[in-house]
């Protein structure tokens, strides 16, 4: 098999291929680095009835500085690939082609076939929700969704999703173990997961949740808003109406987080000084915000001079509006696992950390069009939208962000910090946008 581990301190032909092929991933998280090794860790190899073999397999991946990180790959093998998956070949060898399986609808309808019959595989295991329709299901054929992304998302017809993890890390991953928390709350249903142990660890592969079939991402829904109210198709007030449900759906989320696993409180200074430190990283990515660093700490700082306590709890800890779904009976949220480091994700903060990520999200999507006329009627409609995010989110969860405000303040400034750092590196034309809200919230 050419997935078995080696012995230490030797590649096999599938390794040596390995440290090419996945730099060359969009979901590889190297930061440009070339990995000098790869090595296979574990190999769960899949029950199926088709023409191929597969397996989920673990791969150890080193750099000449001595890091190294933890990466999944579905990978099939056929002896010769069918002409619609044969971009995903690794490696080509004398019994067979060994393949990315993500592509494979049969191989993944095998996989799901494997978390409905509870079966397991090495250290691997593969688990239904209690009374999940899935229990016992036969295979349902699956596609990749066709979005760059993190992780890899595989859709079986419109009935399930499952998100298969690329970069790993030893623990729950935070997109189960919250799911499992708020069953019931406004988030997709979960079905089931793959999970296991690594060198002692727990660890998470996938989880599974019942697809929205039919429903929208909130980014969509905002820019077509946008480009309605702008081109005067209508006023904007269908989405605000929508955005203050969104608001009773995050608040939903953030109470049963709160009811399940719990609260606590940190003082004020605590998060003056942790928004400090993230400032001091983004000013090395972006020197612009040096010049304003005195009066972004100023801001950092009101909560505590007031002697204000923030309440803290686990959160999604990365909402925007590409997270949340419009499904037919309401909003969903989404992506519990995300782009920050997943010792962030499970770490406690302020519901209003997720509201400023709202709030900042909305901002973007209005800065789309940029007119004077277009940008004056755009600034009246973007405060309806916070009005109304913040009408649902205090109705539904007793809290008032009026009260609130300094810490709101310091979250959504914090925010718009982050982005501005974040564009310098990636986006640098779209670096306007939160250095225009850094300097609204300063008052200038």
């Amino acid at each position: 098999m050419h997935w078995d581990p080696e012995s230490p301190g030797r590649m096999s032909p599938l390794e040596h291929a390995l440290v090419s092929w996945l730099p060359r991933r969009r979901w590889f998280a190297g930061g440009g680095r070339d990995p000098h090794r790869v090595e296979i860790v574990s190999a769960a190899e899949l029950t199926t009835d088709c023409a191929a073999r597969g397996a989920l397999v673990i791969v150890e991946v080193s750099y000449p500085d001595g890091d190294t990180e933890l990466y999944q790959l579905p990978l099939g093998q056929r002896t010769v690939l069918p002409s619609d998956i044969g971009s995903a070949a690794i490696m080509a060898a004398a019994d067979g082609v060994v393949y990315d399986a993500t592509v494979d609808s049969g191989l993944m309808g095998s996989l799901l076939a494997m978390i409905g019959g509870a079966e397991t595989s090495g250290s691997i295991g593969f688990c239904p929700e209690p009374g999940a329709w899935i229990t016992g299901c036969e295979p349902i054929p699956g596609r990749p969704l066709a979005v760059e992304q993190s992780n890899t998302s595989v859709v079986f017809g419109d009935r399930a999703i499952l998100k298969l993890f690329r970069r790993l890390a030893p623990g729950v991953n935070p997109e189960l173990e919250l799911h499992r928390a708020i069953t019931g709350a406004r988030v997709p249903r979960l079905l089931g997961a793959i999970e296991g142990t690594l060198r002692g660890a727990p660890i998470t592969l996938g989880v599974l949740h019942e697809f929205a079939a039919g429903s929208r991402d909130g980014w969509l829904l905002a820019t077509e808003a946008v480009r309605n109210l702008v081109s005067g198709v209508d006023d904007g007030s269908a989405f605000v109406a929508d955005v203050e449900l969104l608001g009773a759906a995050v608040a939903d989320v953030h109470v049963a987080l709160a009811d399940r696993l719990g609260t606590s409180t940190m003082d004020a200074e605590v998060l003056a000084d942790v928004l400090s430190d993230r400032l001091d990283r983004a000013i090395v990515a972006a020197p612009a915000l040096a010049r304003q660093a005195d009066r972004i700490r100023a801001v950092y700082r009101a909560p505590g001079a007031a002697g204000e306590k923030v309440l803290t709890q686990r959160v999604h800890g990365d909402l925007h509006l590409g997270q949340v779904l419009r499904a037919d009976d309401g909003w969903l949220l989404t992506d519990f696992e995300g782009e920050p480091a997943a010792e962030d994700r499970l770490a406690v903060h302020s519901p209003l950390r997720d509201v400023a990520g709202m709030l900042r999200s909305f901002d973007y999507a209005a800065s789309q069009v940029g007119d004077a006329w277009s940008r004056y009627q755009l600034e009246r409609w973007l405060s309806r939208v916070r009005e109304a995010f913040g009408a649902g989110y205090g109705r539904e969860s007793g809290v008032d962000l009026a009260r609130a405000r300094s810490v709101l303040t310091a979250y959504e400034l914090d925010k718009a910090v982050y982005e501005v750092a974040y564009e310098t590196r990636n986006r640098p034309s779209w670096a306007g946008i939160p250095l225009r809200a850094v300097a609204a919230i300063l008052g200038g």
